[in-house]
């Protein structure tokens, strides 16, 4: 028995539905009795099979578990037998579905029409996450008196929706933003009323007062006579910029040389409080997603904010730390180069790269930026089991015990100094995280300080990877490096 699955193997088809009606042909007379359900999640590299009874001729109804790829492969059963053997590793499927049941993350700032030229163009600060969207899945709808009218693709760039308005909209402007990812899921975001900004009238400069034009005065009619010269009285052209002549009582100043004054603190222009004042709004968003563990959202805000401050270290160690996050390392420490390249000795950037670098594995790399943060914030306990951490790393022994050392130390005496309360002069820690600290460090320093007696080179380790000594004996594995993780603060409730 042969059948057609009535679809093209390389062509997928995006639904925003779990539940999958699979139609089929079959060439033979005989009812189909069942039908194996092949399902693949990884590019027919594995396959798993279900059984399932037609729900009527000619179709199968089935239910995934949740959203994502699936690749079908359909075995039909009558009482000759099957249309074909189940699939192998590698076997091309017959059809290929993708599962999205959620709708696209929209999150829209107030718009404003501007013109351009002859043309009208809608501008909104517009954040739009999803994976499967296309150059026409964001569109601007606009009301009109037979109503609403489908005004296009819009454009998004670097955090900002553009559209150009038809000539036939009229304001007031109402309008809605569209998005429809490729299974059809939609986020929209309207905005009524809206007009163009009347613009402010130009200050008007009083105009100087000028003097009358020059004039000739002469006793007798003009002459082309040269005697006549004296008579004639040549008043002066007209200063626009008053001049006081000295006079006998004045002093006489002497000029020096200009002097270039004092530097003063002033306000910064409209223009650049604005900025500053939406960057803040962006990272205070970013920070409540954050503390949400929504950390694509908390990028996407955090680089909007850059659009409005882009050279503030601050925004772009944070947004390295969500990157990191994110799982993003390579960007992370683009980032964090990036807030170094404009304050060298930024001590938080510093961190992050070593950071990412150990990670990465990177381990001479994260030594060095440890070396330097500490250098920066020589108490800082966190730093010190850190480096204890990639000493170790390195088969540097002794400088590894001598950091948890001084991680257990400071940490113990910063829990003194906050009498076991957070909020004093405990600053940055609580005394919970302290105490964990200390616990971190007297557990590494029990498991690596040699007991007298021991073997020289020989130390113990975790279940995570052996490692050589620089005696060259290879010994129990290493304990990974423990990932800091970054204080956020409490967020308030995201606005409706």
């Amino acid at each position: 028995m042969a059948f057609s699955a009535g679809a093209s193997a390389q062509e997928r088809r995006f639904l925003n539905t779990r539940e999958i009606v699979l139609s089929y042909v079959a060439d033979a007379d005989t009812p189909v009795e069942k039908a194996n359900v092949w399902i693949s999640r990884d590019a027919g590299q594995t396959w798993a099979g279900k059984t399932v009874e037609p729900e009527r001729p000619g179709s199968i109804r089935f239910v995934v578990s949740d959203d994502g790829d699936y690749d079908f492969f359909l075995v039909l059963i009558n009482r000759f037998g099957a249309s074909s053997e189940p699939p192998t590793p590698g076997t091309p499927a017959q059809l290929r579905v993708s599962v999205d049941t959620k709708a696209p993350t929209l999150q829209a700032g107030e718009p404003l029409l501007m013109r351009v030229g002859e043309q009208l163009v809608f501008h909104a600060r517009v954040v739009v996450i999803d994976e499967r969207l296309n150059d026409h899945s964001i569109r601007v709808y606009y009301n009109t008196a037979s109503g609403w009218q489908d005004g296009g693709a819009a454009h998004l760039s670097g955090g900002v929706l553009t559209w150009p308005v038809p000539a036939e909209a009229r304001q007031p402007l109402d309008t809605q933003i569209v998005v429809t990812d490729q299974a059809g899921n939609r986020a929209a975001a309207e905005f009524f009323g809206l007009t163009l900004p009347t613009p402010k009238p130009a200050p008007v400069e009083p105009k100087p007062k000028t003097e009358p034009a020059p004039t000739l005065v002469t006793s007798e009619p003009a002459s082309t006579d040269s005697t006549l010269v004296a008579d004639v009285e040549v008043r002066p052209a007209p200063v626009t910029t008053p001049v006081r002549e000295a006079t006998p009582a004045d002093p006489v100043i002497e000029t020096p040389a200009p002097v270039r004054p004092e530097p003063t603190h002033t306000l910064p222009p409209p223009e650049l409080e604005t900025n500053y004042a939406e960057a803040a709004r962006m990272r205070e968003m970013a920070a409540r997603y954050d503390e949400r563990g929504q950390y694509r959202l908390a990028r996407a805000h955090l680089e909007n904010a850059l659009q409005y401050t882009p050279s503030d270290p601050a925004l772009l160690t944070t947004l390295g730390e969500t990157l990191i996050r994110v799982g993003d390392l390579n960007e992370a420490g683009r980032r964090f180069s990036e807030a170094l390249s404009f304050r060298a000795d930024y001590a938080e950037a510093i961190d992050g790269l070593a950071l990412v670098a150990a990670m990465q594995r990177q381990y001479p790399v994260a030594r060095e930026r440890l070396v330097q943060f500490i250098e920066l914030k020589p108490h800082s306990p966190e730093a010190w089991l850190r480096l204890g951490d990639v000493e170790h790393r390195l088969g540097r022994r002794d400088e590894a015990i001598r950091a948890w050392t001084t991680a257990r130390a400071q940490a113990a005496e910063l829990r003194s100094a906050t009498g076991g309360k957070a909020g004093l002069s405990g600053a940055d820690h609580d005394p919970a995280e302290l105490q964990s600290l200390i616990d971190k460090a007297e557990t590494r320093l029990r498991q690596f300080t040699r007991p007298p007696g021991a073997p020289a080179g020989g130390h113990v380790g975790d279940a995570t990877g052996s490692t050589p000594t620089r005696a060259g004996t290879n010994t129990a594995p290493r304990p990974s490096a423990p990932q800091p993780t970054v204080r956020r603060p409490a967020a308030p409730p995201l606005p409706r």
